[in-house]
Formats: structure tokens, sequence, C-alpha cells
């Protein structure tokens, strides 16, 4: 790894709660390599959580811990991007959140597609060594990214 990656997107803060590293350990347990504790992760925040945006953490709250522990298990795409990022950080992964927006919706009869704000989304790149930037999905209801590494593959770095 380049040390410049690592220093940048390893980076956690101090008074992170420490129930975090349990559960990203424990979601990761059987995962051998590091993409497949990427994606133990990803399938963990998507298969675990509700999406939605009526949500009121306390103002005090971590949102990672509060969404891994408090929520109720409903969030948007930035509380998922961000608990995927700082579990995965706690697990030795460089991580970063991504935000963009989504396709938008499509009129045939134009031909146009329309992007407003409310497309708006984020999502968590995770760093693998002689790949790149590998994009995950974690919010649940939005669909997969098509991941360019295969899932056998035994060269890939374990964490």
């Amino acid at each position: 790894y380049n040390p410049a990656i690592l220093s940048v997107y390893l980076q956690l803060p101090s008074n992170l709660d420490p129930r975090i590293l349990t559960k990203a350990k424990q979601v990761t347990a059987n995962a051998q390599t590091m993409y497949d504790k990427a994606v133990a992760l990803e399938n963990y925040l998507r298969t675990n959580y509700s999406y939605s945006v009526t949500v009121q953490p306390p103002s005090t709250a971590e949102p990672t811990a509060w969404l891994l522990f408090q929520s109720k298990h409903g969030a948007y795409c930035n509380y998922f991007t961000s608990a995927m990022a700082v579990m995965a950080r706690e697990l030795g992964m460089p991580a970063r959140v991504v935000v963009g927006y989504t396709n938008g919706t499509y009129d045939s009869k134009t031909q146009i597609s329309t992007v407003r704000a409310s497309d708006a989304h984020a999502w968590t790149q995770i760093y693998f060594a002689g790949y790149g930037w590998i994009n995950f999905e974690p919010s649940p209801g939005f669909p997969s990214f098509a991941h360019p590494v295969p899932a056998n593959d035994k060269t890939m770095p374990t964490a």
C-alpha cells in the first residue's frame, strides 16, 4: 500500500465508540480476504437496516454508533456509507465516503435524464492494492455495484 493512502484513509477519531470495532469484527468473522470483509460489511448494513429520510438522532450522538446501536435500524445513505467506512477503517482497510447522484429519471420521449437534488446519494469506496478504489453500496434499497474483483480471487490481501 502507498503510505499516503494509509495515512489519510485509515484516520479515525480518538474517541470512537469501542463497540464499533467489536461489531465490525463480528460481522466479518468468517471473511477470509479484505474483499470478503468489505462485502460482509456491505451486506450487513443492506440486510439489517432500512432506508429512511426521517431520522432524528440526538444532537450529541456520534453518527456511526447511533446507527449501529440506537437508530432502530433506520437511516439514510450518509449514515450507511459513513458506518461502512468507519467499520472498514477500524479493520485496517483504507476507506472513504463518496457523494454524487443517482441516475435520475429518464424520459424516453425526450431522451433526456433529469437529475434532481433529491437524487443526491453517497456510497463507500475501499482501496485495494493493485485494483484501486472499489465502490460499495451499503444503503438498503439501492442497487449494488458490479465489482471488478472476482469473489474467489485468492490474491486479494487480508486485512
